[in-house]
């Protein structure tokens, strides 16, 4: 398990980014499987940034494989 949810401290990443990053560990795992940075993913959960239609449907299937509800784009 890492660090973070070892020390107890929040995520804090906007919903349903915070789900999928629990349900793996941390933020950072969860940008490992995505195969992007934690800042990109970041972004993304803040609408800062829209990722690509093809990154947009590796999202998506990332998210239904765990059985969360993927975020709408």
């Amino acid at each position: 398990m890492s660090e973070q949810i070892k020390k107890g401290k929040e995520i804090t990443i906007a919903e349903p980014w915070r789900s999928l990053a629990k349900k793996l560990g941390s933020v950072g795992l969860m940008a490992a499987e995505l195969q992007h940075a934690r800042r990109t993913v970041n972004q993304w959960a803040r609408r800062d940034r829209l990722p690509s239609e093809f990154t947009q449907r590796f999202i998506v299937s990332v998210f239904e494989m765990h059985g969360i509800e993927p975020p709408k784009f």
